[in-house]
């Protein structure tokens, strides 16, 4: 079998898989969407209620270390 050859069959399975799951999908019943957002704001959502002091200091010192890294790695003389 030729290089194109095997490549077209590559492509057919993918197209034939696609139209599998195209077929599935379309037969899928409405209960199988996500629940309704409930009516929590976004900081009880992702858990920041609690945390958002801690979580805003340690997201201050990675970027702090990720700046002075850079600058380690590259010189003021050799950036530009």
């Amino acid at each position: 079998m030729s290089v194109v050859a095997s490549y077209q069959v590559v492509l057919l399975g993918y197209a034939l898989f696609g139209l599998v799951l195209a077929i599935l999908f379309a037969f899928l019943s409405p209960g199988v969407e996500a629940p309704a957002p409930s009516t929590a704001t976004i900081r009880s959502r992702l858990g920041l209620h609690k945390s958002q002091k801690v979580a805003l200091r340690l997201a201050s010192l990675f970027a702090m270390d990720a700046y002075r890294s850079f600058q380690a790695v590259h010189p003021p003389e050799e950036r530009y």
